[in-house]
């Protein structure tokens, strides 16, 4: 069940510049490359992760204003859901994932948000890309499995700054 406040916002709460730039130090684009991030929010940290690169950006977000506001960026922005656009298998070599985690979902209120976008989206990174996915400690225990079972190199790091959250 989400908290008042998360739901006022849709669950976002962007990643500190701080981690965008730590993330960006960690990849290495090898070659032409797509990014997609289905919560793009307004951008600043897939613009982040992904600068100096030639990279085609692409996110997906809920709030209208701030879809509209990335679209202004380099970013090719849809409004909506990530759960109602369809994007091709492993079309992309980031999927950069933020979602939101404030909240629970399914038929029983049983499925962490995260854990439902991770299913969903994961399967449009190439074999030989990066998924960076956020999500607070606390969910990242029942991620594991999911993990552990879905993917072939796992690195899991832990932020370093706290996200500021604006109420």
């Amino acid at each position: 069940m989400a908290r008042p406040i998360a739901r006022l916002k849709l669950g976002y709460f962007p990643l500190p510049i701080e981690e965008a730039r730590n993330i960006r130090a960690l990849l290495i684009a090898s070659a032409p490359s797509a990014a997609i991030d289905p919560c793009v929010g307004d951008g600043t940290a897939l613009l982040e992760i992904m600068k100096d690169t030639d990279a085609h950006l692409a996110g997906i977000e809920l709030d209208a204003d701030r879809a509209s506001a990335t679209d202004q960026k380099r970013i090719a922005t849809v409004h909506g859901s990530a759960f109602e656009c369809r994007v091709l298998s492993k079309t992309c070599s980031l999927l950069y994932l933020n979602p939101p985690y404030d909240t629970e979902y399914g038929p029983h209120s049983n499925r962490r948000m995260e854990l439902v976008f991770l299913e969903h989206c994961y399967r449009w990174v190439t074999s030989e890309g990066a998924l960076v996915f956020v999500v607070p400690a606390p969910a990242a225990g029942s991620a594991r499995v999911y993990w552990q079972t879905s993917f072939d190199r796992i690195c899991v790091l832990r932020l370093e700054h706290r996200a500021v959250h604006i109420h």
